[in-house]
């Protein structure tokens, strides 16, 4: 027998309310004890997830009991700058949920009993949700939901509660096997940064190799350039055969190698600018704004003035010096809040000090080295962004019965 769906509402399925309101400067806590609470913010709700790196505390005096959250609560972003974050949601799986509300901007669904958290997390992943908020933000000047606009959202699913039960199931198992992967890239993510305060430091040394290393400035390892931008009012500057590289680019990566950028420039646009062409295997730096991440150009290309820029000498690895220049990003960072914006100038670039091996041979080893494990994390991440892709088409396919729970080779009529 077919699973039988219908047409629900959001709210049929539990409780939205809204979250807490408090009262800066006087109800916020610099150190959490028996008076606090944590409060989550629209910045906490990370893929699907609760992401604890930036949590607000505040006088446990400005929630009620019944506003502290439980696991297997959904919190849901209401209103945010940016139209796009509004109505991302995220399921509450914390150790002492009870110490967290969710804030004014945010609010939260409690599933009623006997629902599945997983199922509804899923609802708030789908397409048809987000299509919805779309739908009701759309032609608006107004970034926020109300509970009951989220309570109104109303989404074709199996009738039966065991069978929503057992798509959440379903759902739970792949949120499991992406978390393991999440795992085991952290995991060789931790092990490299271990290994880079060895290697790039001289204190792990590969045998063959035991010339002493010596500290040098950027500026002597090859030819430091600055970016630039062609006018944006003159159109022939734009959309040439020449690749140009803004930050979006950059962060975009899961690699070192960037091989192209969004936008191009003309020749035009080149002569008659700040912008110089890059040679292949350049090292490009961010120095404004995103601070510090970089990457190795594969083709030749300009960059906006956000970045710095090194040709390599004759005798310096290109990866190595890659991997020179993100170890000190913390130096980068440092130069940087000292500007009267976020901001290394071309100056204090070029006078950064790099611990460096003499031997090109020994570059190129540690190089190699940290090549393979960058290899091993991006093919883990390639296997997990396949793997959530698929999830995310199963789920809608579930979802809308195109796949049936009980019949999974049979499609829904």
């Amino acid at each position: 027998m077919k699973t039988n769906y219908i047409r629900m509402k959001i709210g049929q399925l539990g409780i939205l309310s809204r979250g807490v309101t408090y009262s800066p400067p006087e109800d916020l806590r610099s150190e959490s004890d028996s008076t606090s609470i944590w409060l989550l913010r629209s910045t906490n709700l990370q893929g699907g997830e609760i992401n604890l790196d930036d949590v607000t505390i505040v006088a446990a005096h400005c929630a009620k009991p019944n506003q502290r959250l439980a696991n297997g609560d959904i919190a849901i972003c209401t209103a945010n700058g940016s139209k796009a974050l509004v109505g991302k949601a995220s399921l509450v799986c914390l150790p002492n949920p009870s110490q967290y509300v969710v804030g004014a901007f945010c609010a939260r669904m409690r599933p009623n009993d006997g629902e599945s958290p997983e199922f509804l997390a899923a609802l708030f992943e789908s397409g048809f949700y987000k299509s919805w908020i779309g739908r009701l933000l759309a032609g608006t000047n107004i970034n926020n939901l109300k509970p009951s606009d989220i309570a109104s959202c109303s989404i074709r699913m199996p009738s039966s509660l065991a069978q929503r039960n057992r798509l959440g199931e379903i759902f739970s198992l792949s949120r499991l096997q992406i978390k393991t992967l999440d795992r085991l890239i952290a995991a060789k993510r931790e092990q490299k940064r271990g290994l880079m305060q060895q290697l790039l430091t001289g204190k792990l040394r590969f045998p063959g190799f035991t010339e002493p290393w010596k500290t040098v400035r950027i500026d002597q390892l090859g030819v430091v350039k600055s970016g630039g931008t062609p006018s944006t009012d003159t159109p022939e500057y734009w959309g040439g055969v020449h690749s140009w590289c803004t930050p979006t680019d950059v962060t975009a990566l899961n690699t070192r190698y960037l091989k192209k950028t969004t936008r191009t420039i003309s020749d035009s646009g080149v002569k008659f600018s700040a912008a110089e062409l890059l040679p292949p295997q350049s090292v490009i730096v961010c120095t404004r704004a995103t601070v510090g991440i970089a990457a190795i150009n594969t083709i030749p290309m300009a960059t906006n003035q956000g970045f710095k820029s090194i040709i390599p000498g004759l005798d310096v690895d290109t990866d190595f010096l890659y991997y020179a220049i993100m170890f000190v990003k913390r130096e980068l960072l440092r130069r940087a809040a000292g500007s009267t914006f976020l901001e290394v100038s071309l100056t204090s670039f070029r006078e950064i000090p790099i611990l460096w091996p003499s031997s090109l041979n020994e570059q190129k080893r540690v190089s190699r080295f940290l090549g393979a494990l960058d290899h091993e994390i991006e093919l883990l991440a390639q296997q997990r962004a396949a793997f959530a892709a698929q999830r995310r088409g199963l789920m809608e396919k579930l979802l809308s019965g195109e796949i049936d729970i009980q019949n999974p080779k049979e499609t829904a009529a």
